[in-house]
């Protein structure tokens, strides 16, 4: 399930981890923080909730790039399907 996808296109394969758990743990406490200030709370919660990982990920132009993913169960699975699709949640994943 794609939660949110930017301009672009949207296939895409997944690679290895992009970033070191510590690295990631400092960009992404900078990113809450940055969001918090800027209004977009639901956002920081959103991202301080779920152990993402960034990705490197490939399309199958070859472009690189890397992307936030999460591994979930199928229970979880659900519950983010059933949330994407809440119209008072749409605007957290573009923030």
């Amino acid at each position: 399930m794609v939660l949110f996808h930017g301009p672009g296109v949207a296939d895409y394969e997944i690679g290895t981890v992009a970033l070191s758990p510590e690295t990631w743990a400092r960009i992404k406490a900078n990113a809450c923080r940055f969001l918090r200030s800027s209004g977009g709370t639901d956002a920081a919660e959103f991202l301080e909730r779920h152990p993402f990982r960034v990705m490197n990920a490939t399309n199958h132009f070859q472009d690189e790039f890397v992307m936030m993913a999460l591994q979930v169960s199928m229970e979880e699975y659900v519950t983010f399907s059933e949330w994407q699709h809440r119209p008072e949640n749409r605007y957290v994943l573009p923030e």
